[in-house]
């Protein structure tokens, strides 16, 4: 597909939704975009990247430079989930924000490219690269050199990426800072040169959206290799079956009160804990979003880590929910989006424990 058509395809399906949302309220100029609306933005952006590397929009996507093709993709679609995340900011009613829009992006941006048939691959690391493209923004540098500690490409592309979003806008502040001098990358480890430090036992953590595929996952690999299975749905399942002699997710589920529903979460932890003490392999099969959610499940050095990310896009979550065996959980659409808010791409220092985690990607 030309890259000519790959706009005109985006502009179809995005542009009323871009050129409606607006990144200041009543007039009052946000500062780092003065150019009004989130279309605006994305087109400058993309103006500037293809003015700078001489790119010719008729040529196809998949005989351009991958670093282009990448990086054309990634800019086309990094801002696609403002829409959805546009909120007046607590402090300042003038002002608005899009707190979490680069998680919601990622997960928006997986249906346009399996559309246009991205490879898997790529897919992965156009993921990354919208998914952190705000990391300067949320983040202290130590806190990054820690994080990035074995991602030392990725982080570099970072740093180009978001330099391309800041010359595309418009700024009060006129100065690109070159993050690339703020961090000594000699301190980092290449992706291709990683050594796992494999463990008698280990934790697996499963990511993903609702309905994405997780427990089918995990009772096709894990169940018969006795792993001990952390799974909030099996626990709420066995404890509305004692308490409401019910086996329907969905009866359970409203009847619960908030109470029980934190006792049910310490009944997880409760789980978790006597699993470790028994030295049991261990599968987690929640959501594990973000990496505050994922950093509960890590257990110290005596394990390793390894992790299996689901990159569904929205409609194939709720395509596999219809499929499901047990068909009485339904899957709220707001649920859906609550979860995708928080998705965060998992880094291989995540844990800031100094030993890669291996990361395993599903799309």
């Amino acid at each position: 597909m030309k890259l000519i058509n790959i706009i005109e395809l985006f502009y179809k399906e995005y542009f009323d939704k871009l050129n409606t949302c607006y990144h200041y309220k009543d007039d009052v100029l946000n500062q780092y975009h003065i150019e009004n609306t989130v279309w605006t933005h994305t087109f400058m952006v993309l103006n500037y990247y293809i003015k700078k590397h001489n790119i010719d929009l008729n040529d196809d996507i998949n005989e351009i430079n991958l670093y282009h093709k990448i990086n054309f993709l990634a800019l086309l679609l990094h801002d696609i989930g403002k829409p959805f995340t546009r909120k007046k900011h607590p402090k300042n009613p003038n002002r608005v924000i899009f707190s979490q829009h680069e998680n919601f992006s990622t997960i928006l941006a997986l249906d346009f490219l399996k559309k246009i048939g991205i490879e898997k691959e790529n897919i992965v690391y156009i993921s990354w690269l919208i998914n952190y493209h705000g990391i300067f923004m949320n983040y202290s540098i130590k806190k990054i050199e820690r994080l990035f500690k074995f991602n030392k490409v990725l982080l570099e592309n970072i740093i180009s990426f978001s330099k391309f979003d800041r010359m595309g806008s418009l700024s009060l502040d006129n100065k690109i800072k070159d993050y690339y001098l703020e961090f000594d990358f000699d301190n980092f480890i290449n992706e291709s040169k990683i050594k796992y430090n494999k463990k008698d036992k280990e934790i697996v953590i499963l990511i993903g959206l609702p309905g994405s595929g997780k427990s089918t996952f995990y009772n096709k690999y894990f169940k018969d290799k006795n792993y001990k299975l952390i799974s909030r749905d099996e626990l709420l399942i066995e404890y509305g079956r004692e308490k409401y002699n019910t086996n329907n997710y969905n009866e359970i589920w409203k009847k619960l009160s908030q109470e029980e529903h934190r006792m049910i979460d310490g009944l997880l932890i409760k789980k978790f804990t006597e699993y470790k003490k028994k030295n049991e392999n261990i599968v987690i099969d929640l959501t594990n979003v973000s990496m505050k959610t994922r950093k509960k499940w890590f257990s110290g050095k005596k394990y390793f880590y390894r992790m299996f990310v689901f990159l569904k896009t929205i409609n194939e979550c709720i395509e596999n929910n219809k499929k499901r065996k047990n068909d009485d959980k339904d899957l709220d659409l707001n649920v859906i989006y609550k979860f995708a808010k928080k998705f965060q791409m998992p880094l291989y220092n995540e844990f800031l424990n100094d030993e890669p985690i291996e990361i395993n990607y599903l799309v």
